[in-house]
């Protein structure tokens, strides 16, 4: 596949903090791993079609749809259409030709969807061809992540193209071979003198100092310092991108325990056993509550925990955000869902072993024992007396409605995924983003360390293995994840879990403990460093050198 010629030492791609430094590259990472494609082009030549070919000629392409501007004298030339006419492969690859009027277009919109994560990719750059050709100075790329909204937009505009626009065919493929208009050489000449005049105003500016006084910038860098310096807009923190990223990789993940089924013992109203649930004299009150369970104790206890099985499998699969608050990563989802899968067909397997027939008649078969016991309860504030026959009616219909919804509903609550994103603002008395991301990077790092550190317990109850659960769950590139299984990992996950309780405890800023503890799993700077850094809260992290 072609790839862009080498050309000025300028950013030729501007790339959001969301994606990765494979974006830097577009094309090669567009390629790699989409879904689908949806693309606006202009100026496509023999590098696009080739890119279009490789693009579309493996054996998992993705959807494409790609509408060609093409103008009287642009680069592209019948055979290029021609020869992309003759790989289209209708419906999974489809083709519009829209003819325009005046040229000076020069485009590639590109909007890809990722199979590994659940983002739609946006790519707009100033160059055609999807800068497949070579770079000009005033071209430039940028990358982002397209949120809802821009999506909805960019499909609405890419329709009302291929609306107006004509399916490439043999017929729509002949474009005429046409160039662009010669000028005078009066004409040339006069353009030649205003070139070279401001080549030599901007060489003269680098040379001389404004009458400010101000030392003239003699790089690209020097300039823009000065102009961050003037619109005060700084530089952007050094760890900002890597923890941008790390919240992209994975969502909150919340537990709708509405959706469950009910607890099987069963709250009852006092007052159907002749008294009042809540009676207050003067400063004393008392509260009465009774409950009725048609299960024994153990089986009660063993339903229960499976009922609530949901919170703890979702501990061994997420990390700590907030209080309450859990962040699953994208990997480790189909493991966790697996696993509630399994654990849903064992609660609803041991419930169906206990409620025999209908949930109805099962309850009516324990009439006799809730008569029974039900009167003892009744004889403590009317002795001698019975519970009436409605009232124990009343009681088995609730129990009745509270094992339909048992044996009819979801035995393991719902669970939903919220998306999450760290865009840092100023810090306050009592705001601080940088504490969630403190919070979730610390949990990052201990969790292969303590499962090491307890690995007889660290999979009890599941079925998932080690090999698949760890890199599952490394989304922060962590050193130790691939020498887990080495002989001497035990000791260097205990000498680095002392690291991060240090880490932790230090009188560091939450954005320092941060830097530290990315250090810590990159390996960047050595332990020592760490604790020095660590013990020392003044020093500058950014200024000192990693290895």
């Amino acid at each position: 596949m072609s790839k862009p010629e080498p050309g000025f030492d300028i950013p030729r791609v501007l790339l959001a903090g969301s994606l990765s430094g494979d974006f830097k590259e577009p094309w090669d990472a567009t390629f790699a791993d989409s879904s689908s494609i949806t693309a606006v082009v202009s100026g496509l030549d023999e590098h696009g079609v080739r890119w279009l070919r490789a693009l579309t000629s493996g054996s998992n392409p993705p959807a494409v749809r790609v509408v060609l501007l093409v103008h009287a004298t642009c680069p592209t030339k019948e055979e290029h259409l021609a020869t992309l006419a003759s790989f289209i492969k209708q419906p999974q690859f489809q083709v519009w030709i829209l003819p325009v009027r005046e040229w000076g277009q020069r485009c590639s919109w590109v909007m890809a969807v990722r199979r590994q994560a659940p983002v739609h990719v946006f790519w707009t750059g100033s160059a055609g061809n999807f800068g497949l050709s070579a770079p000009a100075l005033d071209e430039a790329h940028a990358v982002s992540e397209a949120d809802p909204l821009i999506v909805d937009q960019f499909l609405a505009w890419f329709s009302s193209l291929a609306f107006q626009a004509a399916p490439l065919s043999t017929e729509t493929a002949t474009i005429p071979a046409l160039v662009r208009a010669q000028g005078t050489e009066e004409a040339a000449q006069m353009w030649d003198e205003y070139e070279a005049a401001c080549r030599a105003a901007a060489e003269a500016a680098r040379r001389k100092p404004e009458a400010t006084q101000m030392e003239a910038p003699k790089s690209a860098q020097q300039v823009e310092e000065q102009i961050r310096q003037e619109l005060k807009i700084p530089k952007s923190d050094p760890i900002l991108q890597p923890l941008v990223q790390l919240f992209e990789r994975g969502d909150l993940v919340t537990i709708d325990k509405g959706s469950r089924i009910p607890p099987l013992e069963l709250p009852i109203k006092a007052e159907w056993f002749g008294i009042p649930s809540f009676r207050e004299v003067g400063v004393v009150s008392r509260e009465v509550r009774y409950k009725i369970s048609v299960l024994d104790d153990k089986t009660n206890k063993q339903l229960d925990a499976r009922r609530k099985g949901t919170s703890e499998l979702r501990e061994k699969f997420s990390f700590p955000l907030a209080d309450g608050s859990r962040w699953m990563p994208h990997k480790a989802k189909p493991l966790f869902e697996a696993e509630l899968k399994r654990q849903e067909e064992e609660g609803k397997k041991l419930l169906g072993s206990i409620v025999s027939g209908s949930p109805e008649e099962w309850v009516q078969s324990k009439r006799d024992l809730v008569t029974r016991d039900a009167n003892r309860q009744y004889e403590e504030f009317h002795p001698g007396k019975s519970m009436p026959g409605t009232t124990i009616d009343e009681v088995l219909k609730a129990l009745s409605e509270r094992f339909k919804k048992a044996t009819s509903g979801n035995f393991l609550p719902k669970v939903g995924y919220v998306r999450t994103g760290f865009r840092p603002s100023a810090d306050s008395d009592h705001v601080s983003d940088w504490a969630t991301a403190r919070t979730l990077l610390r949990a990052i790092a201990e969790y292969p360390r303590a499962a090491l550190k307890s690995r007889a317990y660290f999979l009890r109850g599941l079925k998932v293995t080690e090999k698949d659960l760890l890199p599952a769950m490394n989304v922060a590139e962590d050193r130790l994840v691939p020498e887990w299984f080495q002989p001497d990992s035990l000791e260097i996950a205990l000498a680095e879990l002392d690291v991060l309780g240090q880490i932790d405890e230090s009188e560091r800023s939450d954005r320092d403990k941060c830097a530290l503890i990315l250090d810590l799993l990159h390996r960047s700077r050595p332990i020592d460093a760490i604790l020095h850094f660590t013990q020392n809260k003044t020093e500058d992290l950014n200024a000192a050198t990693r290895h």
